[in-house]
């Protein structure tokens, strides 16, 4: 059951990387079997048996109750979450690493950006001023961009071919603002945008770090060793924050009988970096994981909890609702209308209430006013320092209330309490 309303990813994008990874397992160890021997299949840690999906499915269950029902991985949460928290607030970045676990990583990241509204991965080169720098940077163990792509990808960054797709778009897409929305985003998806990005050690070097900023790391147990060799980007990666009194927190991905190696990777670690926290995310014995998806889902559940947590922290979550979301598409449109409409019915029908007379607003009511307010915001260029669904909160409740209450007088509502204490200020 969700906990937090307003956002799929904390399920959606865990179980279907699950789904998808157990897809392909599943399609390997059918092609093995039918070529290798028993031998050659255990030595390459894939099952002799024919297991079902199902039976694989169906492990996600338990793989998820053996995560949540840990203390040991509870603290390590909190720990994290505490320590990204306090980052934010000082004005700090979260610096994060990951080499074979860089595509999990980078799924839950870039997840934050629409869910609780906050400014995407920079690209490369000066930003302007009025531009709102991202929180987060991500880098990897690679000396380029193009290399550090075909670390995340396994291949080369590739975009969609903008004169092919232009016309599909033009002759098959009949709703003009929906064909809008398509060529615009098609101009954000060419190959072009592979050149924005660079998430090497190479850019890493060219950031200014401060003793505000935090480095965040989840690697393998079996990667890390040879990530501390001499000429390893991670080796330097951990050295720098440590010179430039940044902190380090990083957590080791294996199982159970990895437990003794973890404890002389952590001395390693502390040996470059004394004051850096080393954690152990240790999963119970996994039988038959060539692809180490459990250890992956694993890290993504945690990710899930820490990033969640955080913004929860930050007051970007509401309740059990996320807030923050913008309606940057008709998904989130549809989604920040729910929220809105279902935040102002429970108002209404509180004991408490004020608004107790009063009936309930419907859908459609709830979606014309968001758009207003996306019109006031792009307008007044608003959108990385207010959250619109708090803002149309406030409108709608003071309009119940009879006050003359433009946007912008929302707006100064907003800047001058919490969504919460203006929510909580209703029910008294």
């Amino acid at each position: 059951m969700q906990a937090i309303a307003g956002s799929t990813r904390m399920q959606a994008t865990s179980s279907q990387t699950f789904l998808i990874s157990n897809i392909l397992l599943q399609a390997l160890e059918e092609i093995f079997q039918r070529n290798l021997t028993n031998v050659q299949l255990k030595k390459l840690n894939f099952d002799e048996k024919k297991s079902s999906i199902f039976d694989k499915l169906k492990s996600f269950g338990n793989l998820q109750k053996n995560f949540s029902d840990r203390r040991q991985i509870q603290q390590i949460v909190l720990n994290a979450v505490n320590l990204e928290y306090e980052t934010y607030k000082k004005g700090g970045r979260a610096l994060y690493f990951g080499n074979k676990l860089l595509t999990t990583l980078f799924i839950d990241l870039t997840e934050r950006a629409p869910t609780f509204n906050l400014a995407a991965l920079d690209p490369i080169g000066n930003l302007s001023p009025e531009t709102q720098k991202s929180w987060v940077q991500v880098y990897t163990e690679a000396s380029s961009k193009d290399e550090a792509w075909r670390k995340l990808l396994g291949r080369d960054f590739k975009g969609l071919d903008q004169a092919k797709y232009s016309k599909a778009f033009e002759k098959g897409i009949s709703d003009p603002y929906l064909k809008q929305t398509a060529l615009k985003s098609l101009n954000q998806a060419t190959s072009e945008q592979g050149k924005l990005y660079d998430f090497s050690i190479q850019n890493f070097y060219k950031q200014k770090l401060t003793n505000k900023d935090i480095g965040f790391a989840y690697l393998l147990i079996n990667e890390t060793e040879p990530l501390l060799t001499h000429h390893a980007k991670f080796k330097s990666w951990l050295k720098s924050l440590y010179i430039e009194g940044s902190s380090a927190f990083i957590i080791l991905v294996g199982l159970s009988y990895e437990m003794d190696k973890f404890k002389q990777l952590k001395q390693a670690i502390n040996a470059i970096s004394p004051n850096a926290e080393v954690e152990p995310l240790i999963l119970d014995q996994v039988p038959y994981d060539s692809m180490q998806i459990k250890k992956r889902i694993a890290l993504k559940l945690l990710l899930n909890a820490q990033s969640t947590l955080v913004m929860a922290q930050l007051e970007r979550v509401l309740g059990n609702k996320m807030i923050f979301v913008y309606p940057s598409n008709l998904k989130l449109a549809g989604r920040a209308t729910y929220l809105i409409m279902s935040c102002i019915n429970e108002i209404i029908n509180d004991k408490a209430s004020k608004l107790r007379d009063k009936p309930d607003i419907n859908y459609n009511e709830t979606n014309a006013i968001l758009y207003d307010a996306v019109t006031y915001i792009e307008q007044k260029q608003r959108r990385n320092k207010v959250a619109i669904i708090p803002l149309v909160i406030v409108r709608i409740l003071e309009a119940l209330q009879g006050h003359k209450t433009n946007w912008e007088d929302a707006d100064n509502i907003l800047a001058s309490r919490s969504i919460s204490d203006y929510i909580n200020s209703q029910l008294q």
